[in-house]
């Protein structure tokens, strides 16, 4: 009598698959939990703290207001352009494995499936600890300077930005699995190394 594939005490193949690329990338996967979670951490903290308006209308301040937020929105982009960049990168060294789930009669919605399962194990902690750091900062920040920044807790933030990041991070990984099962001939993406 044949096993079935995914009997009850097993994993199903999918899920295999991902639980494998995840053990078999350890650095990579860190790497996309930290990209998540720098990224959660700076869209809570834009969301969270806030600058105090200043007692007077002193221009020093006002330049450093501008430039505090001149900052935080350009590490917010720098986080998504890099958590973009690695996930591409990521999804590109795979296109051998895709391409071989691809010949054994899998569909796109298959390798989506892994890819959103990927996600969400690295989304999961790096909106976790993403929030915790978040919450660190804007306490601190509010604690230390309370005449320059006020900080607020709102939950709908925290879910806000880890739906934001996981959402941008499985979409950026779909759309590179597409284009590289779909523009390439199989057999060519059998071959690349």
């Amino acid at each position: 009598m044949a096993k079935h594939i995914n009997s009850p005490g097993r994993p199903s193949v999918r899920r295999r698959l991902v639980l494998k690329d995840l053990h078999e990338n350890r650095t990579q996967t860190l790497l996309n939990t930290l990209s998540i979670t720098l990224t959660v951490a700076i869209t809570v903290t834009l969301l969270e703290v806030t600058l105090m308006p200043p007692p007077h209308h002193m221009f020093i301040i006002r330049v450093l207001r501008w430039t505090i937020g001149a900052m935080v929105w350009f590490a917010l982009s720098v986080s998504i352009v890099v958590m973009a960049i690695n996930r591409v990168l990521q999804v590109r060294e795979r296109t051998r494995q895709f391409a071989i789930v691809r010949m054994l009669g899998a569909s796109f919605p298959f390798i989506a499936i892994i890819l959103a399962e990927e996600t969400i194990f690295a989304a999961l902690p790096g909106t976790v600890i993403g929030v915790a750091l978040a919450s660190l900062v804007g306490w601190l920040s509010a604690w230390g300077k309370p005449e320059l920044f006020g900080y607020q807790t709102d939950f709908r933030a925290w879910l806000c930005a880890g739906a934001i990041a996981a959402i941008w991070f499985f979409y950026v990984g779909a759309a590179t699995a597409w284009v590289t099962t779909s523009q390439q001939d199989v057999l060519s993406a059998l071959s690349s190394k």
